[in-house]
């Protein structure tokens, strides 16, 4: 009796093995099939209705580099272009990039808000940016093969995601203040104010509560105007540099994280504290993979004016790499940029010795 109960919960073990595979794939397929019918069918808005829909964050255009040596877009509504979006997402664990990303298509071209789209003449004109890791990392490390000098101006904002923040930052005509991020939740008519204007969803996570009328009245109530108040005169204050347009600057300071938020304004209020709170790291340390590592020292500045266009370094790396440009854009190869600072001489004086490695 026992071997035949062994046997039969055996049996059933293999038979949900088999049906979870079965399941599986059947949910990869319906993956690809909604990402098929929603590019092809031309759905790109992000408000459809009350659903703030995080999918148009992913269908961006990418860029690569065609025959003639320009750099286009690397256009989702391809069918070739979904499956190798596809196959990367969930079979590639390589860390090979499926496109390119370069001056003009992408650091130039305004992403948000209603100049979207618009292409930029120059990095001077930039009012923001995303932090690439390959446009960080190939302005860095040619700053390190061009200088003697073993130190870099650091800023969180090339290294943390700013993504939120620098949705702020694109308003032109949307005015926000402390009380907004002083607020255990978002009020919900300014959230929507911005996220009209930019053109995308503030956050993801969880945003469709906002929409649900019984939720959002429940987290509301809890908002007490007197501790809003006392939050914003302790740990708040408006950005003057912000109110004069200064480029890179968000509308308020926050010089102490408050409690009791709810995680999406949480993420803005740390955003904001970590990039004005002058605190700055004492190097950066660069892998090998397993074979060295290599220290980078970082100067003690001011993080939210030190980013590698406060700093000029993205200005000094475009006028370097100059003659490396088609049509006027040039790529940021971030991996061909690392080879050489591996093998330049300068880089064995960075070199740690470390027992591990």
């Amino acid at each position: 009796m026992m071997l035949s109960l062994r046997r039969f919960s055996m049996y059933v073990l293999r038979s949900l093995r088999l049906h979870f595979k079965k399941i599986i794939i059947t949910l990869l397929t319906i993956q690809l099939l909604f990402i098929t019918i929603f590019v092809l069918g031309g759905r790109s808005s992000i408000i459809d209705g009350n659903w703030k829909s995080f999918m148009a964050l992913f269908f961006k255009p990418l860029a690569y580099t065609n025959r003639n040596n320009n750099h286009a877009s690397f256009d989702l509504r391809s069918k070739d272009n979904v499956a190798k979006l596809y196959e990367k997402m969930n079979f590639d664990t390589s860390g090979k990039w499926i496109d390119t990303y370069t001056l003009k298509n992408n650091l130039l071209t305004v992403k948000m808000g209603p100049e979207k789209g618009q292409v930029l003449d120059s990095v001077d004109e930039l009012r923001y940016y995303d932090n690439d890791p390959r446009l960080v990392w190939s302005v860095l490390l040619d700053h390190l093969l061009e200088s003697d000098s073993n130190e870099y101006a650091f800023s969180w904002y090339d290294w943390a995601n700013f993504d939120s923040t620098n949705k702020l930052i694109a308003l032109r005509h949307t005015n926000i203040s402390c009380q907004f991020v002083c607020e255990g939740a978002f009020d919900k008519n300014v959230l929507e104010m911005v996220e009209s204007e930019v053109q995308e969803p503030l956050f993801v996570t969880n945003r469709n509560k906002y929409d649900e009328s019984l939720w959002y009245n429940r987290v509301r109530k809890v908002v007490d105007s007197n501790s809003v108040q006392q939050a914003i005169h302790d740990h708040c204050m408006n950005n003057d540099a912000y109110s004069n347009g200064t480029p890179f600057e968000l509308p308020f300071i926050i010089s102490e994280i408050s409690e009791r938020l709810r995680p999406e304004v949480y993420d803005l209020q740390a955003k904001n504290h970590l990039l004005y709170s002058n605190f700055t790291p004492l190097s950066l340390t660069v892998l090998d993979s397993d074979k060295d590592a290599y220290r980078i020292n970082l100067k003690t500045t001011d993080s939210s004016k030190s980013n590698i266009v406060q700093t000029n370094l993205l200005q000094n790396y475009i006028k370097r790499h100059r003659n490396e440009m088609v049509n006027g854009d040039l790529i940021f190869n971030h991996t061909s940029m690392f080879e050489k600072f591996l093998h330049h001489g300068s880089t064995k004086k960075r070199k740690l010795d470390v027992e591990a490695l």
